[in-house]
């Protein structure tokens, strides 16, 4: 059944792969329409790919606004499946890169593009071929433009999905200058609590429902149910549950019930810091 279950994804994984790269080839032939015609021609292309591009990310199958989900990196005995890993790969590739750049213009490519550059119609008048060099150029800055792309976390997204869940009261997800996302979880106590009464869970204490086994594999499920709805970057790898309640008196959380940010990072700096 696996089997099946993972030749079934494969299959799926490819057919997206071959309709994606006809989608990229026919945007890279309206980004090239212009270097053809003139005038309102290169509105018209810019505008038809923006509405193919709007359109393509309302359709479930592409995988909506977080596009595609592709499997884990693997480079021979090298598996990358932490943001660690790819930042050494970067750094890796940057180097690379840049000593590629820096030696390019001594090639004829890079004579042709610096020709292009200064004078196009000049170039040209030499035997430069316009549309093969122009189209190099966009394809060369298209690959280092998507080496150098980055995405931008925003933890209230991740934690409006995880307060979506009847178990949890609040959410803080930790990640800034960290290598992976994690999260501080509070509990919603009237429902947790009826959880353990329905499946006798034994405990005395709030605290002692925090750390019962049961409500963390509680928690830890309706967070792998978020996690999968979410890029693999944007994804929680580890999260604790405070153990202990928190109050408005105290300056712990605001009117409305929702933690105060600055007060957990630096009231529960050792449980964050153990999650790393």
């Amino acid at each position: 059944m696996d089997m099946k279950r993972h030749y079934y994804e494969d299959v799926q994984l490819f057919t997206s792969g071959v309709i994606v790269f006809w989608f990229c080839a026919f945007i890279i032939f309206l980004a090239l329409f212009p270097l053809l015609f003139k005038n309102y021609y290169v509105y018209l292309a810019n505008y038809m790919a923006i509405n193919v591009i709007v359109a393509i990310g309302r359709i479930e199958f592409f995988g909506g606004r977080q596009g595609l989900h592709a499997p884990d990196l693997t480079i021979g005995p090298w598996h990358l499946d932490t943001d660690i890993d790819f930042y050494y790969l970067l750094i890796t590739l940057t180097v690379l890169l840049t000593v590629a750049a820096r030696n390019i213009s001594k090639t004829r490519v890079g004579r042709a593009f610096i020709a292009i550059r200064d004078a196009d119609i000049a170039a040209e008048t030499m035997g430069v071929n316009l549309v093969l060099y122009k189209t190099l150029a966009f394809a060369v800055s298209a690959f280092y433009a998507g080496i150098a792309g980055g995405k931008n976390i925003t933890p209230q997204y991740i934690e409006n999905k995880l307060k979506a869940s009847v178990y949890i009261n609040d959410a803080v997800v930790i990640g800034d200058r960290r290598k992976y996302l994690t999260c501080l979880i509070m509990i919603d106590e009237d429902n947790v609590v009826k959880y353990a009464q329905d499946h006798k869970i034994q405990f005395s204490t709030y605290k002692d429902l925090t750390l019962h086994d049961d409500v963390r594999k509680l928690v830890q499920d309706e967070i792998k149910a978020v996690n999968e709805t979410l890029a693999r970057v944007e994804q929680v790898k580890k999260f604790c549950i405070l153990p202990k309640k928190l109050y408005e008196e105290d300056g712990e959380v605001t009117p409305t019930m929702k933690v105060k940010r600055k007060f957990v990072n630096e009231a529960f700096s050792e449980l964050i810091d153990s999650m790393y």
